[in-house]
């Protein structure tokens, strides 16, 4: 940080005819001083400490600041975070204006699948793109550096209903996410691509030549997570009645 002084020495007076030529003299000398005392003392507080190798590359020093771990909503007045309250998680909104809590959108003892006594874990979420539907991703399993499988499920905020993306017996998905206008989902599994429409939960499976370590339908390869966390590699079309676009990667 550079330290900046500014001397003020008063608006410019007439020069009187009667003062003395030395006397202007001696005082532009106690002004350049005064100056010089001034930064001498401010000295200290502006001078560079040496860097060390421990302060680039074992100190968070240099690191950048970044702020993780919330969705901005629609309205792009607020934001979610998933929390821990009262021994249970919970999905709360806040106002970016304030910084304050202004809702608990939903809480993880109302996540209890059919069948089931106990809520499912949250482990990562998502919101449709009308914000009607959310997408629990639980029981994870990593695979890369940022890529892993688990199961989904599809939350309707407005009935409070909870239902499993795809059958929980079958293998666990990858990448699952909701069409652009919220009324499908699609997920990876086996190398493979499926859709799901939400309002019926009928799932169609869209291609069938995946194989392991050979094509990958709608998802990349591990060289990719190496260099960036970019691991889909499929899109939704905006409209219900387009289809679902995915890039199929063969490995060599």
């Amino acid at each position: 940080m550079v330290a900046r002084m500014t001397i003020r020495l008063g608006p410019k007076e007439p020069r009187s005819y009667l003062a003395h030529p030395s006397t202007e003299r001696m005082n532009a000398r106690h002004a350049s001083l005064s100056a010089l005392l001034c930064l001498g003392l401010l000295q200290p507080a502006t001078a560079q400490q040496a860097l060390t190798n421990k302060d680039i590359w074992a100190s968070p020093l240099f690191s950048a600041e970044f702020v993780g771990g919330l969705a901005s909503m629609k309205d792009g007045l607020h934001y979610t975070v998933l929390e821990e309250e009262a021994g249970e998680g919970a999905i709360n909104q806040y106002a970016y204006r304030t910084g304050n809590k202004v809702a608990t959108l939903v809480k993880s003892s109302e996540l209890v699948p059919a069948g089931s006594k106990e809520p499912i874990g949250i482990e990562g979420y998502s919101f449709s793109g009308d914000e009607k539907k959310l997408l629990f991703e639980t029981e994870g399993e990593p695979i890369y550096r940022y890529s892993s499988f688990a199961y989904n499920y599809v939350f309707d905020r407005a009935s409070k209903k909870l239902v499993p993306l795809s059958d929980v017996k079958k293998a666990k998905q990858r990448l699952a996410t909701f069409s652009p206008d919220g009324s499908k989902a699609a997920f990876v599994r086996d190398n493979n691509l499926f859709v799901v429409d939400l309002g019926t939960m009928k799932e169609e499976q869209i291609t069938n030549d995946g194989e392991w370590n050979k094509v990958l339908n709608g998802a990349t390869d591990w060289v990719y997570e190496e260099n960036s966390p970019w691991c889909r590699a499929m899109r939704g079309a905006p409209t219900a009645a387009s289809s679902c676009t995915c890039a199929a990667t063969r490995a060599a």
